[in-house]
């Protein structure tokens, strides 16, 4: 006597090939998931001064176009601070403290900074700005109202336009 299964021709479940690809694509994810969470926190911070350096500077320039008045930007490196500023205004158009552990050395940057009405750099320099193993060396040309960053003197450089 013979014993028939008796199978539907739907079978249910997964195949060892759906479970392997589906394992697969969630161990890529959390690999890259976890890779982007082991970032140094340093990196993070030295990202963000220069971001927010970046775009006081574009305001600077945009202030001084559209209104006509020349604000500076003075540096403050013992008080770990920079702000920008009128003659005529009591108060500081914006003042930035930003941490201890970041050295802003001036060399032979010439404070304050300030943009003429079209938007170009009227005075031109360059400073670094040092933290724990990072080192930046920010440079203004004369003109043009850009300005390059280059980090640990090496190869990797970035060139920002502020206009």
């Amino acid at each position: 006597m013979e014993i028939k299964a008796n199978r539907p021709s739907n079978q249910e479940g997964f195949t060892l090939i759906e479970i392997l690809v589906v394992l697969s694509i969630v161990l890529i994810l959390s690999h890259f998931y976890l890779s982007v969470q082991n970032r140094q926190p340093s990196e993070d911070t030295v990202d963000q001064f220069l971001e927010t350096f970046e775009n006081d500077l574009f305001y600077l320039q945009q202030y001084t176009m559209t209104k006509q008045i020349m604000p500076q930007l003075y540096f403050d490196p013992s008080n770990h601070m920079y702000s920008i500023r009128h003659a005529s205004f009591a108060q500081p158009l914006i003042e930035r403290k930003y941490r201890e552990d970041i050295q802003v050395k001036l060399n032979n940057f010439k404070n304050p900074l300030t943009f003429t009405s079209r938007g170009n750099l009227s005075n031109p320099g360059s400073f670094q700005i040092i933290f724990k193993d990072y080192r930046f060396k920010i440079t203004f040309s004369f003109g043009k109202g850009q300005f390059k960053i280059e980090k640990n003197k090496t190869s990797m450089q970035r060139i920002n336009s502020i206009i």
